[in-house]
């Protein structure tokens, strides 16, 4: 079931990447604009590079995550196989990467040794749009974030119209930026509480350690992959306000820039903001439920 839930979020954040691929692609242009037309400002091209390297080590949990997950996913039945085969002598149960039903026997070769293949590929194939997809959002995140930042720094070094046009320019990237990635983050938030508890009862029913490996390492990726996007938005969050409190100590001048930054910029959706307050909520209560059910178990 799990593998289910995280097929269909990725289907949904890859549909709707490729809809809106222009859009994203228009994006990454603008905050590279950016990046030209405000490198000459005061350590504008440190604070760039660091977002990128923080990007960087903030995904590479996630990364290894994946690695990890998905090798484990295709050796488990190959392993199993070979302890029955070669130390126990019965002959090998020939277990699927993803377990299904299909309109021929999947036991047997070569529709077996076909199947496990696409199965391989498959799951290769999922792990790797799970990382790039959220590599892509924690980017465009941070470096929004960083802009921000370079803005709150140069407050005393660019006259008030200039002030007050890079701040919007960086206001419309992140609204942009918004309306493509809320449905995304409404999936994500969504499908993965539900799976999270999901996997967390798999893990205290099963009986062996064994078992309890591959849901393991399934929520570590899920929960890294939601920590990587709250992350990104809680930056934006806090570097905007930041903008606020800096505009009210120059001059009564920038009440414009106080009026706008005074509504934090956020990604969000109907129902919630990608936050670290979110993401904790939801890693509560989804606690709160495993626990349940591991006292009536």
């Amino acid at each position: 079931m799990s593998p289910g839930f995280t097929a269909f979020v990725i289907f949904i954040k890859y549909a709707i990447f490729c809809v809106r691929a222009e859009e994203i692609f228009e994006i990454m242009d603008d905050l590279e604009e950016l990046n030209e037309e405000y490198k000459h400002l005061p350590k504008a091209s440190e604070i760039i590079s660091k977002a990128n390297k923080l990007t960087l080590k903030v995904t590479t949990p996630l990364k290894w995550g994946c690695i990890f997950t998905v090798i484990l996913y295709i050796l488990k039945p190959l392993v199993t196989d070979f302890i029955s085969y070669f130390y126990l002598g019965i002959e090998p149960s020939r277990e699927l990467i993803l377990k299904g039903k299909f309109p021929y026997d999947a036991s047997q070769s070569p529709a077996y040794q076909l199947t496990f293949l696409y199965q391989t590929y498959s799951t290769i194939l999922v792990g790797m749009i799970v990382y790039v997809m959220s590599l892509n959002f924690t980017t465009f995140t941070l470096n929004i974030a960083a802009h921000l930042q370079i803005l709150r720094d140069s407050i005393n070094d660019l006259k008030i119209d200039e002030f007050v046009k890079y701040h919007m320019k960086i206001i419309s990237i992140t609204k942009r930026l918004n309306s493509i990635y809320s449905p995304m983050i409404f999936t994500q938030f969504f499908i993965e509480t539900t799976l999270f508890v999901g996997l967390g009862l798999c893990i205290v029913s099963a009986d062996n350690w064994i078992e309890k490996v591959k849901p393991i390492l399934h929520v570590f990726g899920a929960v890294v992959d939601v920590a990587c996007h709250s992350f990104g938005s809680q930056q934006i969050m806090d570097s905007s306000e930041a903008i606020c409190d800096e505009a009210h100590k120059i001059d009564k001048d920038y009440i414009m820039v106080i009026m706008t930054a005074q509504k934090k910029f956020r990604i969000t959706t109907a129902f919630f903001d990608a936050s670290f307050e979110t993401y904790s909520f939801m890693l509560s209560r989804t606690w709160s439920l495993i626990s349940l059910f591991n006292e009536f178990s």
